[in-house]
């Protein structure tokens, strides 16, 4: 599943999807990037709406998920669709509201409660940091 995710969010694949869209006559429904994102978004981070303790290789799943998106809006390489880092920073910011509002709703052991807190550390790290310059 994680090959899956990292060939996913691969700068070819993010343009491929995105000019997609354009080929596709009105009424016609194609796969979006908007789609991608919300579906590993969705599926990586259930346990934050479900409110339930996550084992360890649904933590590790989602460091990398995690990664893969704060290296989209970190490091914005040219060859990304910026609509692709757009897609990115909002799930950065959604993972953020859905982590902290299950820390203050939930009971989670040890390990699920230290992975949340470090995935909110990490994305303040990732939301915070600097714009890269326009290229």
């Amino acid at each position: 599943y994680s090959i899956t995710m990292f060939k996913s969010y691969s700068p070819l694949v993010l343009a491929r999807l995105q000019d997609n869209e354009l080929r596709f006559k009105t009424g016609e429904e194609p796969f979006t990037m908007a789609e991608m994102f919300r579906f590993f978004r969705e599926t990586n981070w259930q346990e934050l709406t479900q409110k339930t303790n996550i084992n360890s290789f649904r933590r590790e799943l989602q460091r990398i998920h995690l990664d893969l998106m704060n290296m989209i809006v970190v490091k914005s390489f040219r060859s990304i669709p910026r609509d692709a880092i757009s897609l990115a920073r909002a799930d950065l910011v959604w993972i953020q509201s859905q982590a902290k509002a299950a820390l203050t709703m939930g009971k989670f052991d040890d390990y699920t409660t230290a992975h949340l807190q470090e995935t909110l550390a990490k994305i303040n790290a990732a939301l915070n940091a600097e714009m890269p310059q326009s290229f």
